[in-house]
């Protein structure tokens, strides 16, 4: 162990980390004038900034997780969820003050819905579902995290999804939205 050291400030932490992504997916249609290509492009930015010698914020803004292992599928017949790993790299670094007590489980941030479901259960007669949105899209998240010199561990997360509505179209042609709610939002 070394002793006597005194005087040196801990130098200004800040990392930018800008990304750009874009997405080509192929599928085959038999239908005339529709495109079998659809495409898109994101763009977006993580940001840890140095808070003192022993917390840190970290940002995600307009966050893509598509270069993260996808999950196994697993047929559920229970009443109760399925727990995967978090794999989503915002998530895993230094959120082990959340894991105190197994209540905190990230991957329900950003994921399906909460109330999907409802919109098939609202449908009348005539009526069928013509816009499914199987996640709700995450637009940024924050923590701030860390512990400090006599060993206080302290953790604040705050995630935001926009909004997601699915949307009905009846036998005219009229359309309705649906709305649904993240699990941020109860």
């Amino acid at each position: 162990m070394v002793t006597g050291i005194n005087g040196i400030d801990a130098p200004f932490r800040l990392m930018l980390l800008p990304y750009a992504s874009a997405y080509a997916q192929h599928f085959p249609t038999d239908e005339p004038g529709e495109s079998d290509w659809n495409s898109s492009f994101n763009g977006g930015m993580d940001v840890k900034l140095g808070l003192g010698d022993a917390y840190t914020l970290d940002m995600t803004l307009i966050p893509d997780f598509g270069q993260v292992v996808s999950d196994n599928v697993v047929l559920n017949l229970s009443p109760f969820e399925v727990y995967f790993n978090e794999n989503r790299q915002f998530f895993t670094e230094g959120t082990e003050l959340f894991q105190r007590g197994n209540v905190f489980y990230s991957r329900r941030i950003g994921g399906v819905p909460l109330l999907r479901g409802n919109l098939y259960s609202s449908l009348q007669e005539g009526e069928a579902v013509t816009e499914d949105p199987g996640v709700s899209k995450l637009i940024n998240a924050t923590k701030i995290s860390g512990r400090g010199a006599k060993g206080l561990g302290f953790g604040v997360l705050n995630a935001v999804t926009r909004a997601t509505y699915g949307t009905i179209t009846d036998s005219t042609g009229a359309t309705r939205p649906s709305a649904h709610r993240s699990a941020h939002e109860l």
